[in-house]
């Protein structure tokens, strides 16, 4: 019978103590302390924050257009000649699409060209790596001649599926930069 008393009287004094009202000059005095708005204080995201500093330049808007502009065009030629490794094509398509690549070159020229921020210095490196591939496309095209040999197309489709492996590397390097700096 005196343990339930004794936890009931511990348990009243530790309320009793430990729940003192605080006066009002302590509760003005913290207040005052606490100067910041409840919640979060930081900046929602890197891609904020740099917005906020300012570090996307002109530049590097101009440059991010320009690049953003090249890649689309880039993956619209490519994926028009998508069904040349699946069907069994003629001369005719195999000039379309030298074609195409002719118009890529000619974009890439513009492109490489530009004054390019350091914050682009890595897209560069792959984008050399997808032209690299895309040049040796081109060497397989132009040494076609009806009737097609299928190790030549089989190794057209492997620089082609290389060059589509280096541009989504790209696009991803591109998007990395542009979303870094607050670009968009």
């Amino acid at each position: 019978m005196k343990k339930p008393w004794l936890f009931f009287l511990l348990v009243l004094f530790v309320l009793a103590t430990g729940c003192q009202m605080d006066s009002e000059s302590q509760i003005i005095e913290d207040s005052q302390k606490d100067t910041k708005p409840f919640g979060f204080q930081g900046v929602a995201s890197d891609k904020d924050k740099h917005r906020k500093e300012g570090l996307a330049t002109q530049e590097l808007h101009l440059y991010a257009d320009a690049t953003g502009q090249y890649l689309s065009n880039v993956i619209e030629d490519l994926e028009k000649h998508k069904g040349f490794f699946e069907n069994q094509q003629d001369m005719r398509a195999a000039d379309l699409f030298l074609d195409s690549l002719a118009d890529i070159r000619t974009e890439t020229v513009e492109i490489i060209n530009l004054d390019r921020p350091k914050a682009f210095n890595s897209f560069h490196e792959i984008h050399l790596s997808m032209l690299v591939e895309l040049d040796i496309l081109d060497r397989v095209l132009e040494d076609l001649r009806d009737p097609f040999d299928t190790k030549q197309i089989e190794s057209a489709r492997v620089h082609y599926e290389n060059s589509i492996i280096a541009f989504k590397n790209l696009e991803r390097e591109w998007f990395s930069v542009s979303e870094e700096y607050g670009i968009y």
